[in-house]
């Protein structure tokens, strides 16, 4: 009795967390598929996040003073100068925050900063709210499940080694049976690191095409203005799809770490000058549309 205990309680355990992991990738499933519409009325600091990311956002964020004379790229991409330290709510207050009393900063060390503000969250939460991005937590519980999976698949284990070791050697085979159970949904369904609904991505991809139709073929909305611009083609595609050649300076900010030489480092200066790599680390792209995350 004993032993079909052990046995019923590892099936239940194990069938337990099976489930959870398929409910956890259908919820998922369904969150990618679901039939939204990107509304028109979209900032430009929506858009860098559904495209590229948190960092996106900040970079988006600077092309858009740097277009308003606000902004400078020095050090060949290293350093951002603002020219206009006012008080700004949202992510621009979060930018001068970071660039402090000098108004100026490294580049990549601002956006890492920026990217982790509660400023750029808010961002990320509203579109969350409006099913245009997938909730980070959801994405957790992918690799929460899957982790569970691989417990309970080392749990079950345990019976056969008992089995073996001491009990009947005809039943070894059962708690194998059951790890294999555990196993093959912790290997076979992989964990998903895009946030972003296919019906979104596939808005942003005809935004990016815009650029190549002639303006007179356009569709005469804000969203398909705002993307045909430079500080638009920044938040769709990167600093390196801009001409400018200070915006697209910025694309090395994108995916600074903490410790990054400045990129004039090998010119004899060093990197004490401004205080070596500076502590904030990376903010990664992890939230909003990057997968890259």
């Amino acid at each position: 009795m004993v032993r079909a205990g052990v046995y019923v309680g590892a099936l239940i355990v194990v069938a337990g967390v099976v489930a959870y992991r398929l409910v956890v990738a259908v919820k998922v499933a369904v969150a990618m598929k679901a039939d939204v519409a990107v509304r028109e009325g979209l900032t430009v600091e929506e858009l860098g996040c559904l495209a590229g990311g948190r960092r996106r956002v900040v970079t988006a964020v600077l092309a858009r003073m740097h277009a308003q004379g606000r902004m400078s790229v020095i050090d060949g991409g290293d350093r951002v100068v603002l020219h206009d330290g006012a008080a700004r709510g949202g992510v621009e207050g979060a930018v001068v925050k970071a660039a402090g009393v000098a108004r100026s900063e490294r580049a990549g060390k601002l956006v890492a900063e920026v990217a982790r503000s509660g400023a750029v969250r808010e961002v990320e939460e509203r579109l969350c709210g409006e099913g245009l991005l997938v909730g980070s937590a959801l994405l957790r519980k992918q690799y929460r499940a899957r982790l569970l999976l691989w417990c309970a698949a080392l749990l079950a284990l345990a019976p056969t080694a008992y089995e073996l070791i001491g009990g009947d050697p005809h039943l070894w085979w059962t708690g194998l049976a059951l790890a294999v159970l555990a196993a093959a949904p912790a290997a076979l369904v992989k964990p998903t690191e895009e946030r972003v609904p296919h019906r979104v991505r596939f808005t942003l991809d005809l935004l990016r095409g815009e650029r190549e139709r002639p303006a007179s073929s356009r569709p005469p909305n804000a969203l398909t203005a705002l993307a045909v611009t430079p500080t638009g083609t920044l938040a769709l595609s990167g600093p390196a799809a801009v001409q400018d050649p200070e915006l697209r300076a910025l694309a090395a900010a994108e995916t600074w770490r903490a410790g990054d030489r400045p990129l004039w480092g090998d010119s004899g200066l060093g990197t004490s000058a401004y205080g070596g790599g500076g502590g904030c680390g990376g903010g990664g792209s992890g939230g909003c549309g990057g997968g890259s995350q």
